[in-house]
C-alpha cells in the first residue's frame, strides 16, 4: 500500500460527449449512469474521494445522480453546458455558459462550486486568453484545464506540468513525468488505459517522490465496453476505445493502491 495522498477526478461526460469534430452528437441512448454509479462504489469501498466536472446537461437531465456524488462527499465542479470547445467560443460565448453551468449545478448541491475543467483541454493562453480572468471574475478559485503534453488533438508541450497561476488563477494540470527529456503522460484518459500498471506505478512515485500528487483523471465512458461507436480512421479508434473492457480493473488497483481527494480538499480551496 502506497501512502502518498494523490487527486482523482471523473470528467462526468457521457459517451457521445467525446467527439472529435467538437460538434454535438444528438443521440436518445444516455449511458452516464451504470458507469458512474460503478466508480461511485469503488470510491466508497476503497474510502476514498474526487472531483467530478460535470457536464450541465447532464446535471439537467441526471440530477439526482449529481446529488447523490455530492452526498457522498465528492466535489462537484463545471465542465461546460454542453461540452463544447472553449476555443470555438467568444469571451462572451463562455461567460454565459459558464455562468448557466454553475446556477445548474449550485442549484441542484446547495454549494459554490469553484472549480472548472475545459472539455477536451480545450483552451490555451494564445486562444483564449480571457478565459482564466473570467473564471476569476466569478469567484472560481481553481482551472484544471491546461494538458501539458502536445498531441494532435489538444495539450501544449510548453505548459508548467505542476500547479502553477495563469491571470491569477491557480491552474492544476492532469500529471505528466520526464523521461529522457521527453514529457510523458500516464494519469488518465487514453494513457492510464494504454500504460500497464507496474508503469503508471512508476510514473506515480516518480512525482510523489517529488512531494507532489499526481492529478489522476478518467471518463465513465472508459469502463463501459458496450457503448456504442463512432465511425473513426484507426488512429482515433485505438484512441478512442483500447482496452476499454479492461480499464475497470486498472481502476480497482489504482483505488486499491492509492489514496485520493478531491481538487478541493487538496489545495484547501
Amino acid at each position: 500500500m502506497e501512502y502518498n495522498l494523490n487527486i482523482f477526478s471523473i470528467d462526468l461526460e457521457d459517451w457521445y460527449h467525446s467527439y472529435y469534430s467538437g460538434q454535438p452528437i444528438k443521440t436518445k441512448e444516455f449511458r452516464i449512469v451504470d458507469p458512474t454509479e460503478k466508480i461511485l462504489k469503488l470510491l466508497k469501498q476503497t474510502n476514498n474521494h474526487a472531483t467530478f466536472f460535470v457536464v450541465g446537461e447532464i446535471a439537467q437531465r441526471h440530477p439526482q445522480l449529481i446529488k447523490e456524488i455530492a452526498k457522498q462527499g465528492h466535489e462537484i465542479a463545471c465542465h461546460s453546458l454542453h461540452h463544447q470547445f472553449i476555443y470555438n467560443m467568444t469571451e462572451k460565448q463562455f461567460e454565459k455558459d459558464l455562468l448557466e453551468t454553475k446556477e445548474i449545478l449550485e442549484s441542484l448541491i446547495h454549494k459554490k462550486v469553484v472549480g472548472y475543467r475545459a472539455p477536451a483541454w480545450s483552451v490555451s493562453k494564445e486562444k483564449t486568453p480571457w478565459f482564466w480572468k473570467t473564471l476569476n471574475k466569478h469567484q472560481f478559485k481553481y482551472s484544471s484545464s491546461v494538458f501539458p503534453f502536445k498531441t494532435f488533438l489538444y495539450g501544449d508541450n510548453k505548459a508548467n506540468r505542476f500547479y502553477s497561476k495563469i491571470n491569477d488563477l491557480p491552474e492544476i494540470p492532469p500529471s505528466t513525468d520526464k523521461l529522457f527529456s521527453k514529457r510523458i503522460p500516464f494519469s488518465g484518459g487514453f494513457y492510464l488505459r494504454l500504460l500497464p500498471f507496474p508503469a503508471i506505478k512508476f510514473f506515480t512515485k516518480k512525482i510523489n517522490d517529488q512531494k507532489k500528487p499526481v492529478i489522476f483523471y478518467i471518463h465513465p465512458r472508459e469502463i463501459d465496453p458496450d457503448q456504442p461507436k463512432y465511425n473513426l480512421s484507426l488512429k482515433e479508434k485505438f484512441i478512442h476505445y483500447y482496452n476499454v473492457d479492461k480499464t475497470f480493473s486498472k481502476l480497482e488497483k489504482l483505488l486499491h493502491t492509492y489514496s485520493v481527494v478531491s481538487i478541493k480538499k487538496y489545495y484547501h480551496f
